[in-house]
């Protein structure tokens, strides 16, 4: 999911707040997975609480928040075709506020030739208690993702050489790099019972 096209037929949302473009489409790239505390995965029209363009179901990162998070946490992994990931991440309260932020940088350089990505994403989010059921979020998202665009290939082409790139795709440097930066505030409203969320 985190090759290069866009995604269609999903709503995929960060916190319930939308991630899909004005046509619909979307970017797996604007995710950073390991901030997420968990993730809501709607099929169909379960999704239809989110609104009547999801019927091809909907998928919901919930961040973590300084009161789910560890106050420290750094992971590194490595493996096939010098690929590498790095996280380091914090989270705390302090009062009726509360602060979670997270820094990942990832490299591989394919299985395949032409096929190199390298991404950078930084998140935050801050919360504030203001009373006993109203609570207000805002988050920052920067992404900054390189990839190499390998193409498709024939079966004969794949049999003959599975890490070939295309020539098309390798005559023409065929690449997406991608640059996001998301502002976002959630203004929550919950008496145990209902919930009511206005966000930007």
């Amino acid at each position: 999911i985190q090759r290069t096209f866009h995604g269609r037929g999903l709503w995929l949302m960060q916190d319930g707040v939308p991630l899909n473009l004005a046509d619909g489409g979307f970017d797996m790239q604007a995710v950073e997975p390991l901030t997420s505390n968990y993730i809501e995965v709607y099929r169909g029209a379960n999704a239809l609480q989110y609104g009547g363009t999801t019927l091809g179901g909907a998928v919901n990162f919930i961040s973590n928040t300084g009161h789910t998070a560890s106050p420290f946490q750094a992971r590194f992994e490595i493996g096939s075709f010098n690929t590498r990931r790095a996280q380091i991440s914090s989270g705390f309260v302090s009062g009726d506020t509360d602060v979670y932020a997270s820094i990942t940088a990832s490299h591989s350089d394919g299985f395949r030739d032409w096929s190199e990505q390298e991404s950078l994403r930084i998140f935050a989010n801050i919360g504030t208690k203001l009373s006993a059921n109203l609570e207000n979020r805002f988050f920052i998202t920067w992404v900054d993702s390189k990839s190499q665009l390998p193409g498709s290939l024939t079966k004969a082409q794949f049999e003959a050489n599975p890490q070939q790139a295309n020539a098309a795709s390798l005559a023409g440097r065929q690449r997406r790099d991608y640059q996001l930066l998301r502002l976002a505030n959630k203004l929550t409203y919950s008496d145990g019972d209902n919930t009511l969320a206005f966000s930007l």
